[in-house]
């Protein structure tokens, strides 16, 4: 999307243990009509920790710019995302959204 005010907050969160990352917490302001609800969704309940740690592994840090490090982490993300199975979604008449496998 091109909306700058996309965004309603963003934060970063110290790191957990030992670890030098920090993580992103961000709200988003999304809208939904039903135009908008998709027919297919990614279906993130489905995937396993132990998986989605996998993808995560070839992520390193090789750069100190910032523009290269978005790069990096969307292009992770990107691949972790087209792991994710999918789940068919349809609106009944009354506007509930009911999905199947």
């Amino acid at each position: 999307t091109s909306d700058v005010n996309i965004f309603q907050k963003f934060q970063t969160t110290p790191p957990l243990g030992k670890s030098d990352h920090v993580g992103i917490i961000s709200k988003w302001k999304i809208t939904n009509d039903d135009e908008s609800i998709a027919t297919v969704k990614k279906n993130w309940s489905k995937v396993e920790c132990d998986d989605l740690l996998k993808l995560s592994e070839p992520l390193t840090w090789s750069s100190d710019k910032a523009e290269e490090l978005w790069k990096l982490i969307h292009s992770n993300c990107k691949l972790i995302s087209e792991s994710v199975p999918v789940v068919k979604t349809s609106v009944n008449r009354s506007g509930v959204v009911k999905s199947s496998s």
